[in-house]
């Protein structure tokens, strides 16, 4: 399968979040979305999925739990379900979550 980023959807906007979402799984659970963040990302807690930050490009603090990482281009960060987590900076990174993204499983934390 091949799937093109100029086909891609772009599925929420904000001023400080945007999120194109590249692979929705439907027989692979899994999805796979670029972000552009812009700002503060409120803190959530996902019971449902687990998820990965890949980072591309700018910088941003992501708040895991009582963790605090910078991450820069070609970090990794993972947050498996049940923590609460957040994000603030300027960066474009690719968000993997598994089992696939539902928005009703995001609790404002």
């Amino acid at each position: 399968m091949k799937i093109s980023c100029d086909e891609v959807m772009k599925l929420k906007s904000s001023d400080v979040f945007a999120v194109h979402e590249v692979f929705k799984g439907k027989n692979i659970d899994f999805d796979l979305s670029i972000i552009h963040l812009n700002g503060t990302h409120e803190y959530l807690i996902n019971k449902e999925v687990d998820r990965m930050y890949f980072f591309l490009e700018g910088e941003a603090y992501v708040e895991v739990g009582d963790q605090v990482f910078d991450c820069v281009p070609n970090d990794l960060v993972i947050i498996p379900r049940n923590n609460r987590y957040g994000l603030v900076g300027k960066a474009k990174f690719v968000r993997i979550t598994s089992p696939s993204l539902g928005a009703e499983s995001e609790q404002i934390a």
